[in-house]
């Protein structure tokens, strides 16, 4: 066991013993889902305000780990529901067979105006 740790203001965080990079985050989900960290979970995990946060969740009978996946500021629009849906979505329509293979650029470039054009719909 590791040496002891003073805790924290806020009785919702606890500093593990084990680890000091843990701590034990008591936190409420509202209706929609959303869970609010306490600002020293935040400062732990380098969350910031309007920064995109991604997670890989492991989940296990007696735990849940979440690692914090680093972003590129400049990459976090692909981290937006509406991106991570259309992905989904492509996923799906590639898994239904629902593609097309164009032998060459000249071939996707005209299958793509054909499809852009009101005459063609």
């Amino acid at each position: 066991m590791g040496a002891a740790h003073s805790q924290p203001d806020d009785p919702s965080v606890a500093l593990a013993e084990e680890d000091e990079r843990s701590l034990a985050v008591v936190a409420t989900v509202d209706a929609e889902g959303r869970l609010v960290l306490p600002p020293e979970a935040r400062a732990a995990a380098g969350i910031v305000p309007g920064r995109v946060a991604a997670f890989d969740m492991v989940s296990t009978p007696d735990r849940v780990l979440f690692r914090r996946i680093a972003i590129d500021p400049d990459q976090a629009r692909f981290w937006t529901p509406e991106w991570q849906e259309g992905e989904r979505d492509a996923d799906r329509q590639i898994a239904e067979g629902r593609t097309t293979v164009h032998e060459s650029s000249e071939a996707f470039l005209a299958s793509a105006e054909a499809r852009s054009n009101p005459a063609n719909r």
